[in-house]
C-alpha cells in the first residue's frame, strides 16, 4: 500500500511539474505604442525566445508615456515601456525654457575655458 501512495505521489509531482513547463508565466506589458523602438519584442515573440523562456507577454497599448507609468506602478502592468520620444521633448522643452526665461550670461562666464 505505501508502494502504490508513493507511486501516484511521484506521478502527481512528476504531472505537476510537466503542467507547470508546460505554462509560461504571462507578464502584462504597457506600451505607448508599436514603434520600431520595440523591434526587440518584435523578433523575441516572432522567433519564439520568450516561450523557450517560458514567457508570454501580455502588450497593451495604452497610447501615452503618462498611462504606461501610472498603471505600472499602479500594479495595472509588470512592465512598463515608454517612448525615447518623450524624453527627447522633455530635453528640449527644458533647453527652450531656458533660452527664453534666463538672463543672457555676461560674456565673460562664456569664455572661461579660453586661455588669452
Amino acid at each position: 500500500m505505501t508502494r502504490l501512495l508513493a507511486a501516484v505521489m511521484a506521478a502527481f509531482l512528476l504531472a505537476a511539474a510537466a503542467a507547470a513547463a508546460e505554462a509560461p508565466r504571462k507578464l502584462a506589458v504597457a506600451e505607448v505604442a508599436a514603434t520600431a523602438l520595440q523591434w526587440t519584442s518584435f523578433v523575441g515573440d516572432d522567433q519564439g525566445i520568450f516561450a523557450r523562456h517560458g514567457v508570454e507577454p501580455v502588450v497593451t497599448y495604452v497610447g501615452s508615456t503618462a498611462a504606461a507609468v501610472q498603471q505600472t506602478v499602479g500594479g495595472s502592468f509588470d512592465i512598463g515601456s515608454t517612448v525615447v520620444e518623450t524624453a527627447v521633448r522633455a530635453v528640449v522643452n527644458e533647453a527652450s525654457e531656458f533660452a527664453t526665461q534666463d538672463a543672457e550670461p555676461d560674456l565673460a562666464e562664456l569664455y572661461t575655458d579660453v586661455y588669452r
